[in-house]
């Protein structure tokens, strides 16, 4: 936990740096600067990342005592294992970073970053953004072009290195489910592959009841999803765009609960094909995001039917509810079939199947 501190020493020491003259805080931040250069990437190595190259054009401080480094380019390559498992290498070029101290008690730092490019490679693209999306194969190389990013965060003096590691399991989570408790803010693009064409999709966070996710345009999303087999209402696209990264979750449990459904029914035609589709989807959605989530999933997929007044609207939107309210009292997901073929509650219509 040693050099955690000792970074930020260093910071501390630069921004005290600036009360001297202006030539020795440039001198001071320069020293710094590389002094915390070279222990942090020693820490990134104990985590499993190689800083294969980690450099700056120069470092000034500004008037206001905010330190900015200028022309910074860092490439990492990924060790096996590591918590960004399904990375090889990243690369990060920024035309300015800027650091500024907020509180000495407790320690506030914010960071900002402008103009940059994140560039990685994937181990492979099973877990890719156009994947989930149902777009087929994305190419393993990926690029983030950023307008503007910026993260503030507290770093408690005497666990810094606890905090150093909090921020990192942070970013992993950010990376993998869009979503952080770490306050955020992300402006900026990325390029996904549909039919062969490479599409530019705009990507920014919204910070709501503490949590930062990233979330894309929904005019972009409605226009890759035209490449996919699958339709969409309206209220489904913008739930796409709005939780992107559990995109993938929801359409698979979708497919699971149609092909569950449909394989039940082939064996017994007593089956309620189209009660238990909904009722497991509903059921599985509660179980792995909790009852408001799913109901705001199952709800979007009904949209227009309920818009419209339709009657099987309706229906579907019960034996919605009935697969929470199984969830909720944890029904094993091997009795849902028997249950929703006795519940009174469950409405069952001949005739109707799994679509």
């Amino acid at each position: 936990m040693r050099k955690p501190r000792i970074i930020l020493i260093c910071l501390l020491l630069m921004f005290m740096a600036g009360a001297a003259s202006y030539q020795a805080a440039v001198a001071a931040i320069d020293f710094g600067s590389r002094l915390a250069q070279r222990i942090l990437t020693e820490y990134l190595h104990r985590q499993g990342i190689t800083v294969n190259k980690f450099a700056f054009d120069k470092a000034v401080i500004s008037l206001r005592g905010k330190v900015i480094w200028h022309e910074v380019v860092m490439q990492c390559g990924i060790e096996q294992p590591s918590p960004f498992s399904s990375i090889e290498a990243i690369g990060v070029n920024a035309d300015v970073l800027t650091l500024e101290l907020l509180s000495l008690q407790p320690i506030e730092l914010a960071l900002h970053v402008k103009d940059f490019t994140v560039r990685s490679r994937r181990k492979d693209t099973s877990g890719a953004l156009g994947v989930s999306f149902g777009l087929g194969k994305q190419p393993k190389r990926t690029e983030v072009i950023g307008a503007a990013a910026g993260v503030r965060a507290v770093i408690e003096g005497h666990k810094v290195g606890d905090s150093a590691q909090e921020l990192i399991r942070e970013i992993i989570r950010l990376s993998q489910d869009g979503m952080t408790v770490l306050d955020l803010y992300f402006e900026g693009k990325t390029y996904l592959s549909a039919s062969g064409t490479s599409h530019a999709v705009q990507i920014r966070t919204v910070r709501e009841n503490a949590v930062t996710r990233l979330v894309l345009d929904i005019a972009d999303v409605a226009e890759l999803l035209r490449y996919s087999e699958q339709r969409f209402t309206i209220a489904e696209l913008k739930m796409a765009a709005e939780y992107p990264f559990r995109a993938p979750r929801l359409f698979a449990l979708q497919q699971q609960a149609t092909a569950q459904a449909k394989s039940e029914y082939s064996r017994d035609p007593q089956v309620p094909e189209d009660a238990y589709r909904h009722v497991l989807w509903s059921y599985l959605l509660t179980k792995e995001f909790g009852p408001e989530f799913a109901e705001l999933v199952t709800d979007a997929h009904e949209d227009t039917a309920y818009a419209e007044g339709s009657g099987d609207a309706q229906m579907d939107l019960k034996n919605n509810a009935v697969g929470r309210k199984y969830a909720l009292a944890n029904l094993p997901e091997t009795l849902v079939l028997s249950r929703v073929r006795t519940d009174p509650q469950v409405i069952k219509l001949e005739g109707r199947h799994a679509e």
